[in-house]
Parts: C-alpha cells; sequence; structure tokens
C-alpha cells in the first residue's frame, strides 16, 4: 500500500496516510516505527515558508512509500530535515528526492529517519 508519512507533534508517533484507493489522504496509523519502499521525500514549499513566517511547525514534508513488511537488511544514513533552517530533506549535507528503502522511528519523542540510497 503506498502510504504518505510525517511526524506528528501532538502524538509524538508518526501518521500514516493511505495515498491510494477510496482512503486517499486520510490518517489510517499511527506507529513509532515503519519501513518504506520505493520512496520520495516531499516537501511543499508554501508550508516550509510558512514554518519560517509564523515561527511555528505545520505539516508539509513527507515521506512517501510503499509498505514493506519484510525483513530487509541494507545499510541506511541518517536522513535530517529542520523546516527552520532547511527547505528539503538532507543526507549527509545534500539533498534527498528519493530512496530505495526509508526506515522511519521514534527516539526520546523525536523523529530518526534513516534511509538506503544506491550510487548511480
Amino acid at each position: 500500500m503506498r502510504v504518505r508519512v510525517y511526524w506528528n507533534t501532538f502524538k509524538n508517533q508518526f501518521s500514516v496516510l493511505s495515498w491510494e484507493g477510496k482512503s486517499k489522504g486520510r490518517v489510517i496509523d499511527h506507529t513509532f516505527a515503519l519501513l518504506l519502499k520505493d520512496c520520495k521525500f516531499i516537501v511543499q514549499p508554501r508550508g516550509n515558508a510558512r514554518v519560517k513566517e509564523e515561527k511555528s511547525k505545520n505539516v508539509h514534508a513527507f515521506v512517501e512509500g510503499t509498505i514493506h513488511n519484510e525483513y530487509t537488511r541494507v545499510q541506511t544514513e541518517r536522513v535530517r530535515y529542520n523546516p527552520f533552517k532547511m527547505i528539503s530533506f538532507e543526507m549527509k549535507g545534500q539533498p534527498i528526492k528519493t530512496a530505495d528503502y526509508v526506515f522511519l522511528t521514534s527516539r526520546e519523542e523525536a523523529a530518526e529517519i534513516y534511509a538506503s540510497k544506491e550510487e548511480s
């Protein structure tokens, strides 16, 4: 199932939006960890600008991918996104738009994102 995932600051966990079918755009789950494959990192520019203007977070950044329930061993790197300082997700200080796999997890009430991307 194709989903979009964002960090929910009120629940301190990830909210999972269905991105296909009748429930497209609706929250279908909340979770502390999730593995996705064939992923895209999405930042809506107007939402990012509004964060900076209002100095308050809003939902405008997502990881989109297909839920992957099988054990997969891959080498990952940390992905970061700070809407107050960045305009896109970054890995190793460089913008990242896609990844083969993304592991989303929470630690001490904060989101952590790790991605596996084959070098081309």
